[in-house]
């Protein structure tokens, strides 16, 4: 669908290597990648504290340019989320 999130293409996100996902972002993000106009699927999620979530996914591709890292894998969302994390 070729779009880019954020426009500047510069995303703040905390390593987790406790998380065993590829990325998880706010549903804002979701949105602006279009990424809900791929019917995306859903999952289950277990937060640190052994809470089930659903959680809203699609495949998508990261780029970080400066390392020449390019990577595909699950972009997961939940209406909770307000940061981005990294597996």
């Amino acid at each position: 669908m070729n779009a880019r999130y954020p426009p500047s293409c510069v995303v703040m996100a905390v390593i987790d290597t406790g998380f065993t996902g590829f990325l998880l972002v706010p549903p804002e993000t979701l949105r602006a990648l279009r990424f809900d106009q791929l019917k995306p699927r859903r999952v289950k999620g277990q937060l640190a504290n052994g809470t089930s979530i659903e959680l809203k996914a699609a495949y998508g591709v990261i780029e970080i340019p400066e390392i020449q890292l390019e990577d595909e894998g699950l972009v997961e969302s939940n209406p909770h989320i307000r940061e981005t994390l990294l597996g």
